[in-house]
């Protein structure tokens, strides 16, 4: 069914979740996959003074994919990664070109965050013209996956 599924991940444990439905669907259709991680680099502008914020935001990139890989592992799919840098929602619809399907995890952290589906989320929906699966919380969804 799909061939080349892209999984973004920021390292939350909804992005957990898409992981795992996103290489349940990548077994059984014998897709290859790819986890996506992008560090806003923009994040340390407010961070200034601190020499440690690039080494943190590497480290919180590279903790991510590592736990991608992990809960890969235990699906039995090999996957590839990718740390892309600069505004999320840009280089994940960058980044997607190629691929026949996209998941990710939907998390808004706002005061509706319940009710809207996360900003960076929306704003890749917004702009792709392919298959997205979003992830919801299991609070959000009884368990239960989305399409988008």
């Amino acid at each position: 069914m799909y061939e080349r599924i892209l999984i973004a991940t920021d390292g939350s444990d909804c992005s957990a979740r898409a992981i795992r439905e996103g290489v349940r669907v990548a077994k059984s259709s014998a897709s290859l996959v790819t986890l996506l991680y992008v560090v806003d680099d923009s994040t340390i502008v407010s961070d200034a003074g601190d020499p440690r914020s690039a080494e943190r935001l590497r480290r919180e990139a590279n903790t991510a994919i590592h736990q991608g890989h992990l809960i890969a592992s235990e699906h039995g799919v090999m996957v590839t990664d990718r740390i892309a840098h600069g505004p999320p929602v840009i280089e994940i619809v960058r980044e997607s070109e190629g691929f026949d399907l996209l998941v990710m995890g939907s998390h808004g952290k706002g005061l509706l965050r319940r009710m809207l589906v996360g900003s960076v989320t929306m704003g890749v929906l917004s702009h792709l013209h392919r298959p997205v699966l979003i992830v919801p919380p299991p609070d959000e969804d009884g368990g239960r996956a989305a399409t988008g």
